[in-house]
């Protein structure tokens, strides 16, 4: 019996082994077959992802001493040009110790071109004056020198006058004697006595057109001012008013330059002035809707310029970081979208490829993001993978009280 079923058994073990070699090459095409529509239908998923966002870095403006606005906490959300603290350097900013002594010097160095203004203002009024005066001088000396060359003028023509009837009466008598002479009645002496006298009597006639010829040469000088008997060609009035004029010139034009550097003294004064009162005391505000990330000094705290005062996050610039294997790299394209899944959360996010990075761990990332990447920085990622940022379409749920979702773990299916 044993032997029976010892044979039965045999026979049955060699149908299963029969039954196995006939299915065994079905069940590897069945298993490469799922194995390979599963690689076709993945998707890509990332490593590791979180969201990020752009940090507002408020630093101190001046040197001095910090006091944030009461009920500034970390966490609050700020509104665009929200007043979060001030900086008074009045004591401690040494700026303002400069600035003081630029403003003294300024101030003096106004009050004196003021003070040297007067005095061109007065140098010129008093040399207008002397002006009008000679200028009054030269028209009464060139009124009196033109009536007298008019009378010099007359005279002159009356003697002419007087001159050219001697001459008409010699040239008579010349004629007459002649004539007596020619027919044996005058002496040879007495014709040449005649003749003499006659030509003389012409002399002194043309001697005196040449004469009435310089009176109106005078004349016409003294009319436009002009002295032709004296050492100069113009009378002394007219001479000093001339003088007077160049002075003037001259006298106007440091005037004017005293004005144009009051004019540049004054806009320094008014710039140091305003950088004065900025370097005494200077606001802290938000330039943007945000919310505070981090508070990096306190209250009471002697800052010097430039220092950190806090971190505000933009809750409109929020993006997921994520991180693919490089083997992902040729499903990965900008434009394509992606879904966005935070940790222990159900909603769903759509977003869109903004950038592809590759060689993440190899590079520095930029410091102006709320958490930049900690497992790149402590090399706990694979250096073969590629990080992608994701612009999402938050669809309202980015809440400032949980800092609109900045640091919090996600995961991105493309």
């Amino acid at each position: 019996m044993l032997r029976e079923r010892w044979m039965t058994a045999t026979v049955r073990a060699g149908s299963l082994r029969t039954q196995w070699k006939r299915a065994a090459p079905v069940a590897v095409v069945i298993v490469a077959v799922s194995l390979g529509a599963w690689l076709l239908l993945k998707q890509p998923t990332s490593k590791q992802a979180f969201v990020n966002a752009s940090v507002i870095a408020l630093r101190a403006p001046i040197a001095g001493t910090l006091s944030f606005a009461p009920g500034v906490n970390v966490g609050d959300t700020v509104k665009t040009g929200q007043a979060l603290g001030q900086v008074s350097g009045d004591l401690s900013n040494p700026r303002v110790s400069e600035l003081r002594i630029l403003d003294q010097q300024l101030k003096v160095q106004s009050a004196d071109l003021a003070q040297r203004e007067q005095s061109l203002d007065m140098r010129i009024a008093d040399r207008e004056r002397q002006q009008a005066l000679y200028r009054d001088e030269s028209r009464d000396q060139q009124s009196l020198q033109s009536r007298y060359a008019g009378a010099q003028i007359q005279q002159a023509h009356a003697e002419l006058a007087r001159l050219d009837a001697l001459s008409a009466l010699a040239d008579a008598d010349m004629h007459r004697a002649s004539m007596l002479f020619d027919k044996g009645y005058l002496s040879r002496a007495g014709y040449e006595r005649s003749v003499g006298t006659a030509r003389a009597n012409l002399a002194q006639a043309e001697a005196q057109r040449a004469l009435v010829n310089q009176s109106q040469v005078s004349y016409a000088a003294a009319r436009a001012g002009l002295q032709l008997d004296g050492p100069r060609a113009l009378s002394e009035p007219e001479q000093r008013n001339r003088q007077l004029e160049l002075e003037l010139v001259d006298l106007k034009q440091q005037r004017a330059e005293a004005k144009t550097l009051d004019t540049a003294t004054r806009q320094e004064l008014e710039r140091v002035e305003a950088e004065l009162e900025h370097q005494r005391m200077a606001s802290v505000a938000a330039d943007r809707q945000s919310v505070v990330w981090s508070l990096d000094a306190q209250s009471g705290e002697a800052l010097t310029a430039g220092s950190p005062i806090m971190q505000l996050v933009d809750c409109n610039d929020v993006w997921v970081d994520a991180f693919f294997d490089e083997s992902d790299v040729s499903d990965l394209k900008v434009g394509a979208h992606a879904e966005v899944r935070l940790a222990q959360d159900s909603r769903r996010w759509t977003g869109v490829i903004e950038t592809i990075r590759s060689g993440s761990g190899r590079v520095i990332v930029g410091q102006y993001v709320a958490s930049p990447p900690p497992e790149i920085a402590r090399r706990q990622l694979p250096v073969k993978v590629v990080t992608v940022r994701v612009r999402v379409d938050w669809k309202g749920a980015l809440q400032p009280g949980q800092y609109c979702f900045a640091g919090r773990s996600a995961e991105v299916t493309i």
